[in-house]
């Protein structure tokens, strides 16, 4: 008869054991770490996630183009006359340093244009004559072009005329026939540089 409360008493020290380490500090430290879980599980902790991503081509708040995406825009919408329109690095504004202003009239008065020294015409200065026989050896054959890509004319002198075994003159590119390559002087927005830039050119073609 007397066994029974003995056996409810046993019961009750098993279960208060498996329990005992339910106190309120190690409540507190197993929500702060399921807390601290959740947490870096989202990514979100510590982290700023509102700052838009510059670069991904997705237009966010607070950004006017990003990469490739202008949002329709093109030098031709934001008034120019062409040319080509691109984003800035932060994404907070576009650049128009290659968009173009044709305009439609010459200029009332003169703007002096710095040229090298020499070049063109062996004997001093630059030239440009549409006939072989103009041309003394030695002279340059040139045009005026954008080969650096930054929207402005450059001089470009590509060949120099020589005299043939038989006489003739003859154009060739500058070093022919072991050395080919161009002379590029290019435009910086007052003038052409003073000394030329050598651009390399296929061996032949």
């Amino acid at each position: 008869m007397y066994r029974l409360p003995w056996i409810c008493l046993i019961l009750f020290f098993f279960f208060v054991a498996a329990c005992g380490d339910s106190s309120p500090e190690s409540l507190a430290t197993d929500n702060s770490s399921s807390d601290n879980s959740q947490k870096n599980s989202s990514g979100n902790s510590g982290s700023n996630s509102n700052v838009p991503a510059c670069g991904n081509g997705v237009i966010d708040d607070g950004q006017v183009c990003d990469g490739q995406n202008l949002d329709g825009e093109s030098c031709e919408s934001l008034g120019f006359d062409g040319g080509g329109l691109s984003c800035s690095s932060d994404c907070d504004e576009f650049d128009t340093s290659q968009c173009l202003v044709y305009g439609t009239q010459f200029s009332a008065t003169s703007t002096r244009w710095e040229l090298p020294e020499s070049g063109g015409h062996e004997t001093g200065g630059w030239w440009n004559t549409s006939y072989d026989r103009y041309y003394d050896p030695g002279s340059h054959n040139w045009q005026t072009f954008d080969i650096t890509g930054d929207g402005r004319p450059d001089l470009v002198s590509h060949a120099r005329v020589i005299l043939s075994d038989t006489g003739s003159r003859i154009r060739r590119p500058h070093g022919w026939p072991d050395d080919p390559h161009w002379l590029v002087y290019p435009n910086d927005g007052t003038g052409f540089a003073s000394q030329p830039t050598r651009w390399e050119i296929p061996e032949s073609g």
